[in-house]
């Protein structure tokens, strides 16, 4: 008999949306940094980057915002959201 494990997709558990000294959730934080440095040339919308992280819009905004205030990030004319300096991305 062969047997299968399905793996459910990783969600943002309930305590990583607690708000750290910083404003942004610190474990959604490092994650949304995470995929930005892995695929720099990403480039999203707050509604994209809420639906691909599972994370409320209201979130995501203010993690955007966040990291746009940082400046990990810069905000397009066309509210999109991608790393500084990335080549393929103008």
């Amino acid at each position: 008999m062969l047997t299968t494990d399905l793996v459910a997709p990783a969600r943002i558990s309930p305590t990583s949306t607690r708000l750290s000294p910083g404003g942004a959730p610190s474990d959604a934080h490092a994650r949304v940094t995470a995929e930005y440095l892995e695929m720099p040339a990403m480039t999203l919308t707050v509604r994209q980057a809420a639906r691909l992280w599972s994370l409320p819009l209201s979130l995501t905004a203010q993690l955007l915002d966040d990291l746009v205030g940082s400046g990990f990030l810069v905000r397009t004319h066309d509210d999109r959201y991608r790393r500084p300096g990335c080549p393929r991305c103008a």
